[in-house]
C-alpha cells in the first residue's frame, strides 16, 4: 500500500503551488488559511502551469521522462493522488509530484475547479505522539477499554478528526487517541517513482514470504506426535521425514523432490546464519545425506523423527546438519 505524503506550498501572490518532493512519510502543511489558496487565488483564471492537478484515471497514469510516449516512464501518479503543473509541451503537461518530475498527457490530468474534490480528497492527516506513552482507547473516553499503547515518536495515519479525539487503524481494528497527546501533520499523496515502487513491491513480498514461513510452522506444529512411517506422506496417519516436509510444501503450493537426497541437490544453499522458518536442514550419516527436517525459528526443527517419537521438535544442531536449503 502506497503511503506518500508530500509538502504543499503555496504562493498567495501568483497563485502557483509548489510540491516539493521527497520519498519521506510526511511533511508538515502550511494552515487552513495557507491551504486555501490553491483554489482562491486562481478560481477565476485557472491557469494551468501553475496549479495543482489530480490524476483523472481509474488506476494511475504512467509520468515519462519527456513529452512523448516513448520517453522512459519514471513514476506513477496514482488516482488520489495530487501534482503541480510546472510546464506546458504540446499535449503534455509537465508536473513535479513527490520525488518525480516529468510528463504526463494532459488528458490524464484534471485542474482547477474540476479537480477541487479529487484534491481534497487526497489530503491525508498523520498523528505524531509527543508523550512516553499513549493509550488507544476504543472509544472516544478516557473511560473506554484500552487497546494498546503507542510510544513517543510513533507516527499513525488518522482516519477522522473527532472533538478532542483521532480516530486511528490499531491492528484489526479502530481505536482512539487523545489530541491532546499528538501533533497532527496533513499531506497529500503523490507519485511514486520507479525506484520506490520497486522498493515498495519488493518490502510487500518480503512481508508476504515472512507470513507464509510463520504459517508453514503453524501448520506443521499442529501434526506433532503423529506417527513415523518409513516410506509414507500422510502427515495424519504416518510419514517419514522427506514425506513430511515436502507434504508441507505442497500443502502451500511448493513441489519438491521426495526423498531427502533430492531435496538436498534441488535447494539453493545457505548458510546457518541465514535460516529461516521454513527452510530445511538436511543430514547425513557414512558421508550420505538421510534425513531432512524443517527449520522452524529460535534454533529449532520439526521433523518426522524415527518409529519411537514420531513427529517432534529438536535443537537444529541435535545432529551436525550438512546443509541448509532454501526453496522459498
Amino acid at each position: 500500500m502506497r503511503n506518500k505524503i508530500a509538502k504543499v506550498t503555496v504562493c498567495a501572490l501568483t497563485g502557483l503551488t509548489v510540491l516539493a518532493g521527497s520519498p519521506v512519510n510526511a511533511h508538515a502543511l502550511p494552515t487552513e488559511s495557507a491551504l486555501a489558496g490553491i483554489s482562491l487565488p486562481l478560481e477565476k483564471t485557472y491557469e494551468a502551469v501553475g496549479s495543482m492537478a489530480a490524476a483523472n484515471v481509474e488506476d494511475y497514469v504512467n509520468i515519462r521522462s519527456g513529452a512523448s510516449e516513448e520517453s522512459e516512464i519514471v513514476g506513477k501518479l496514482y488516482r488520489g493522488a495530487v501534482a503541480a503543473i510546472t510546464g506546458l509541451e504540446g499535449e503534455w503537461y509537465q508536473v513535479s509530484s513527490g520525488s518525480v518530475e516529468g510528463y504526463i498527457k494532459r488528458e490524464y490530468l484534471i485542474y482547477g475547479e474540476e479537480a477541487e474534490p479529487a484534491i481534497r480528497e487526497a489530503r491525508t492527516s498523520t498523528a505524531t505522539v509527543n508523550t512516553e506513552v499513549l493509550h488507544v482507547r476504543a472509544d472516544k473516553t478516557m473511560d473506554a477499554e484500552i487497546l494498546g499503547t503507542l510510544q513517543e515518536g510513533e507516527r499513525i495515519p488518522v482516519i477522522e478528526s473527532l472533538e478532542g479525539w483521532e480516530k486511528i487503524s490499531y491492528g484489526e481494528q479502530e481505536g482512539y487517541i487523545s489530541q491532546e497527546y499528538v501533533s497532527l501533520e496533513s499531506g497529500y499523496e503523490t507519485a511514486e517513482s520507479i525506484e520506490e515502487e520497486q522498493a515498495r513491491l519488493a518490502e510487500e513480498a518480503a512481508r508476504q514470504e515472512a507470513g507464509i514461513r510463520q504459517e508453514m510452522v503453524s501448520y506443521s506444529k499442529q501434526f506433532l506426535g503423529n506417527p513415523y512411517v518409513w516410506g509414507g506422506t500422510s502427515l495424519t496417519n504416518g510419514t517419514d521425514c522427506s514425506g513430511f516436509v515436502q507434504s508441507l510444501y505442497a500443502h502451500f503450493g511448493y513441489a519438491i523432490p521426495r526423498d531427502s537426497r533430492s531435496q538436498a541437490a534441488g535447494a539453493a544453499g545457505i548458510s546457518q546464519e541465514e535460516m529461516q522458518p521454513g527452510d530445511l536442514l538436511f543430514y547425513s550419516r557414512g558421508g550420505s545425506i538421510n534425513h531432512v527436517a524443517m527449520y522452524i525459528g529460535d534454533g529449532q526443527i520439526i521433523h518426522a523423527s524415527n518409529p519411537k517419537t514420531g513427529i517432534k521438535i529438536s535443537p537444529y544442531d541435535y545432529r551436525q546438519p550438512v546443509k541448509v536449503g532454501r526453496y522459498i
